[in-house]
């Protein structure tokens, strides 16, 4: 049996999209300035991190746009099967 519940679709949806700000970019707090070579390597990670998680939090917010779409979907696909066992009994 499906027992569909669009109020926790949507719960789960909307805390996905919170835990998502969280991946907000931070900034790099060390000169950029200098020579040292161990600088210049943790510059590029910290960039390749940086994106990384634009790509999660992207990737994040579409999962739970998607969630709450398929709760919706649930709803009307047992609404409509309810209408439909009603009309037969």
């Amino acid at each position: 049996m499906i027992k569909s519940n669009i109020t926790e679709a949507y719960s789960i949806s909307e805390m996905l999209t919170q835990r998502g700000g969280c991946l907000a970019p931070a900034p790099m707090t060390a000169s950029y300035e200098t020579n040292i070579p161990a600088m210049e390597t943790a510059a590029r990670v910290y960039e390749q991190i940086e994106s990384a998680k634009s790509r999660y939090k992207q990737t994040l917010c579409a999962d739970a746009g998607n969630i709450a779409s398929l709760g919706e979907e649930y709803e009307h696909f047992d609404q409509a099967v309810g209408m439909s066992v009603k009309t037969i009994f």
